[in-house]
């Protein structure tokens, strides 16, 4: 008779392990599941190191600034009341601020420029909040609330570097 253990590889090493809790408890307080699994999903390899989580943060971010995008535009153009078409104004240039804050902390990532990325990144909150302050609709405030998680991620992340 022979028998085989499976044993469930780890999805990252310690090190990366230590860094993604560091980072999503500083970000995200009690609630950190949802920081710690898109940094998870998205590791390229287990021993992933500051800059590969760096790069997830910030390819997280402008993904998820570029679906809202999206989203509110067709929200917007769909409203045929005035008020609420203003309101969500607000957040198509919210997100088209954010948009465009993460395509160039992407740039600057890209040429090592990291204290510079990270100025950029802290200033994509306030983005978040013009839009959750504007426009209230249980949809909106979990997609700002996740565009949020993700923006803190890529703040906390670049503090590591």
């Amino acid at each position: 008779m022979v028998i085989f253990l499976f044993i469930q590889p780890s999805i990252s090493t310690s090190e990366t392990e230590e860094m993604i809790i560091w980072i999503c408890d500083h970000c995200c307080g009690l609630d950190h599941h949802y920081c710690y699994t898109v940094f998870v999903h998205n590791l390229p390899v287990p021993n992933t190191n500051i800059v590969g989580l760096n790069q997830i943060a910030i390819a997280q971010s402008l993904l998820n600034a570029t679906s809202n995008q999206v989203f509110v535009l067709r929200l917007r153009d769909n409203t045929s009341d005035p008020k609420q078409k203003g309101l969500l104004n607000i957040c198509v240039d919210s997100y088209s601020r954010l948009t465009d804050i993460f395509t160039e902390a992407f740039r600057l990532f890209n040429f090592r420029d990291y204290k510079k990325m990270a100025s950029i990144e802290f200033d994509a909150a306030k983005q978040i909040d013009d839009c959750q302050t504007a426009f209230k609709s249980p949809t909106m405030t979990q997609r700002n609330w996740e565009m949020k998680e993700l923006s803190n991620m890529a703040v906390y992340a670049a503090k590591l570097l």
